[in-house]
């Protein structure tokens, strides 16, 4: 008997998917947390990505980042299995560098085991290819394990790389 699964994507902003892709895929993207001369902001919602690189050479105090609330996964979690998801794929920006994954696992015990959480090893496109290759998997009707391998499949074949303009700012 064949029984098809829906399953719901969570990613974290950190992922740094375009818009387009989160609309088509319906992927829910828990904000991470800017903290800006004492002020938190809601990454992508609260300051953008461009203000955030000009003020950055001016900032008196350097920014740090925090993890979202285990509140914030559990709404989204919570949102998709409202829209009728049975099982929820939630990748995240590597554990070796944040508490975001350890965050949104606190979150998935309250949906018993119909949330997985995948720590990506990785940052920014490096999260966004697997949670596509996931989107994919999950649009073409493919069953949790046969995510979970494309993800693999996806992570082994990626080398993230990053360019800087300055080394000012890795402090």
């Amino acid at each position: 008997i064949w029984i098809e699964m829906k399953l719901g994507l969570v990613t974290d902003s950190t992922s740094d998917l375009p818009l387009d892709l989160v609309e088509r895929y319906g992927i829910e993207v828990v904000p991470t947390i800017l903290v800006i001369e004492g002020k938190q902001y809601a990454d992508g919602a609260g300051i953008s990505r461009t203000d955030f690189y000009t003020r950055l050479p001016d900032m008196k105090i350097f920014p740090t980042t925090a993890a979202p609330s285990i509140g914030e996964f559990s709404t989204r979690y919570q949102k998709c299995f409202d829209a009728g998801c049975d099982h929820i794929l939630s990748i995240h920006a590597a554990s070796q560098l944040t508490a975001i994954c350890s965050i949104a696992a606190q979150a998935a015990r309250d949906f018993s085991d119909r949330v997985s959480i995948v720590d990506s090893g990785s940052l920014s496109l490096g999260i966004g290819f697997q949670v596509l290759a996931a989107a994919e998997s999950a649009e073409s009707g493919l069953d949790l394990e046969a995510a979970l391998a494309s993800i693999a499949d996806t992570r082994r074949r990626l080398h993230v790389s990053a360019a800087l303009d300055t080394m000012d700012f890795l402090r």
